[in-house]
């Protein structure tokens, strides 16, 4: 199945020209950021945001909402480069790391990684 973004502005009919680009944006923005990517069942990954963004369009939240649906994994892709590096080749944008559980708190000065 082809999963086009015109399928979820179909379900927005209200929306205006600058809240479909929103969207259009944010689908194409989540596009390239998981590009290459496949979950465990071999479907590209964008099918999840994809899905994620079209079940918030049914319940009908605003376009902010939806948009953050196609985009709420991006942060955590640790490949994803900002746009502009990726044209210069930069290296992938540097996420930091939770910290790693401790034996003891007292190892820790407050509360930051050691």
């Amino acid at each position: 199945m082809q999963y086009q973004t015109q399928e979820i502005l179909d379900l927005l009919p209200h929306l205006t020209k600058e809240e479909k680009d929103l969207l259009i944006k944010a689908a194409d923005f989540a596009k390239l950021a998981h590009e290459g990517q496949f979950r465990k069942s071999g479907e590209p990954y964008y099918i999840h945001v994809f899905e994620t963004a079209k079940n918030l369009a049914l319940y009908e939240m605003d376009t902010p909402t939806i948009a953050a649906g196609f985009l709420h994994d991006v942060l955590v892709d640790r490949r994803n480069l900002h746009p502009r590096k990726r044209r210069n080749q930069a290296r992938p944008c540097q996420i930091p790391r939770p910290c790693a559980p401790r034996r003891k708190f007292a190892q820790t000065s407050h509360g930051n990684c050691a």
